[in-house]
């Protein structure tokens, strides 16, 4: 009975329907709008602002009327988040949009649109903002000259696609804090750029200060990035990735970015039940917040998650027992993965007290310590000078070690599955007559407004000649790992260089 009735009234609608569409006699109104849209032959829809420069774009408005019936909007709002989260500042009513960028330094869009009044009819455009700081982004390049550290900003194409040219400030720290010099050899420079927290940490061999990422000025120092700051300031090694890893005085300390409002400070020290631990200067935060560090007292692997107070050893299996590892660590970094949704890291180790016998640790580094277990052990042994080796850098993209001495840079591949090392090759560049290898880091950063991710596509290796610091970029083929014969830009008048990482606002 349904059914038939279903049939009957579906018939009648249609009837009904059809019968109206012939009576309708087309008695419309129409109106003829004109033209009224935005012209987007050509246009750049990507910008790089200065904050509190003033920024100038035209409307490009094309419409075939009385402007002064149409109302103006610029607006603006951060990119990223669900459009429930999206809270826009009105910036100009002009059709022409000049004006200072004032806010805080990160990714936006900015929204044109203009009504007719009568209609209420839209023509809109939207750009892609990056508002960086007054220093901007680049290459920080971290040194110690006449007795203090300093920083050095290294602005490029190769990694700004919205730049023209290449530029370097000079002296960003001293400028900006010039009665807080900083004493102690450089050791290591930690970028952070994780929503509203943008900051810089600087750790030398007797002082960490922490900087805002906008002006380069203190926002805290050793004791104010703990909340209860540790009787000794031996800093040794940071590492960032969602987290913040410090190495102090053979301890480490994990915080959470992003889980407290304002700068978030580190709390106590990871803990060993039953049991001392002293960590190496190296540590890696992997998937799921997975922090692994090397202990060198009883020479093993050490596994904490961001939660827990309490470090634990991971899994006992794999390729080699990583509780039980019994080497000298050298290197340790996040590294190339042959499996879907797995995780390595990477560790260079030597046999105590004999160079000459140095391999590569693979491991993985998925969430908890019962999914962290070897992967292979590759014998470095027949790579040239590697007993003389001190700078190591692996890929994300491939099998590919870099390794530097003193005065050049080598490369090696390697298999994971059959734990083998490519020929050995003689070395990838040596640097001049005078100059000793100081520092060698492969890009890690997407970088910004590029067509490309720059991701380690670039070598970056600093000199030192006993008075100039050199900076040095080599481009790198992401699967061979093979370096460009000479470098593709080359900056000098620097320190002596410890360390170089990229600034993204």
């Amino acid at each position: 009975m349904k059914r038939i009735l279903f049939f009957i009234l579906t018939g009648l609608y249609l009837i009904i329907g059809v019968t109206s569409c012939f009576n309708d006699e087309g008695n419309y109104d129409y109106v003829e709008l004109p033209d009224f849209y935005v012209d987007t032959t050509g246009i750049i829809s990507y910008h790089l602002v200065t904050q509190f420069e003033t920024f100038a774009i035209p409307s490009r408005l094309v419409y075939v009327g009385d402007k002064s019936g149409l109302d103006f909007i610029w607006a603006i709002y951060r990119s990223g988040g669900g459009q429930s989260t999206v809270t826009a500042d009105t910036l100009a009513h002009t059709e022409n949009f000049a004006a200072p960028i004032t806010v805080t330094p990160g990714s936006y869009y900015l929204e044109f649109c203009a009504i007719e009044r009568a209609t209420g009819v839209r023509a809109t455009q939207r750009y892609s903002l990056t508002v960086e700081s007054a220093n901007g982004a680049g290459l920080l390049a971290f040194y110690q000259k006449n007795g203090t550290g300093d920083c050095d900003l290294i602005r490029t194409p190769l990694f700004i696609g919205a730049l023209q040219e290449s530029s370097v400030k000079r002296s960003l720290y001293t400028q900006a804090n010039p009665g807080h010099p900083l004493t102690g050899e450089p050791i290591r420079m930690g970028t952070v750029s994780s929503g509203t927290n943008q900051y810089i940490n600087l750790l030398t061999e007797s002082d960490i200060v922490r900087l805002s990422a906008i002006d380069m000025t203190i926002t805290f120092d050793f004791n104010g990035i703990f909340w209860t700051a540790p009787s000794v300031c031996k800093p040794e090694g940071w590492y960032f990735s969602g987290d913040e890893l410090l190495i102090n005085d053979g301890l480490a300390y994990v915080t959470i970015v992003g889980w407290s409002n304002g700068m978030p400070l580190f709390p106590g020290p990871k803990v060993l039940m039953n049991g001392e631990y002293r960590a190496s200067p190296h540590g890696i935060i992997s998937y799921a917040n997975c922090v692994i560090i090397y202990d060198e007292l009883a020479k093993r692997f050490l596994h904490c998650t961001e939660w827990s107070s309490e470090l634990t050893l991971p899994s006992t299996g794999g390729a080699f027992d990583m509780t039980a590892v019994g080497k000298e660590q050298l290197y340790l970094d996040n590294g190339f993965t042959d499996v879907s949704a797995t995780f390595y890291g990477y560790s260079v180790m030597q046999t105590p007290g004999n160079p000459a016998q140095r391999s590569l640790y693979v491991f993985k580094t998925n969430g908890n310590a019962s999914n962290c277990s070897g992967v292979a052990v590759i014998d470095l042994s027949t790579c040239p000078a590697i007993a003389q080796a001190n700078l190591f850098a692996v890929s994300s993209l491939g099998p590919i070690l870099y390794y530097a001495t003193d005065n050049s840079i080598y490369k090696s591949t390697f298999g994971l599955s059959d734990q083998s090392l490519a020929a050995p090759s003689a070395a990838s560049w040596t640097c001049p007559a005078g100059e000793t290898v100081t520092c060698m880091r492969l890009f890690k950063h997407a970088g910004i407004s590029l067509s490309e991710s720059a991701v380690c596509k670039y070598l970056l290796v600093a000199t030192w000649n006993g008075s100039e610091g050199k900076v040095y970029i080599f481009s790198a083929n992401i699967a061979t790992g093979e370096l460009s014969a000479a470098p593709v830009e080359t900056y000098g008048q620097f320190g002596h260089i410890k360390d170089l990482q990229f600034k993204a606002q």
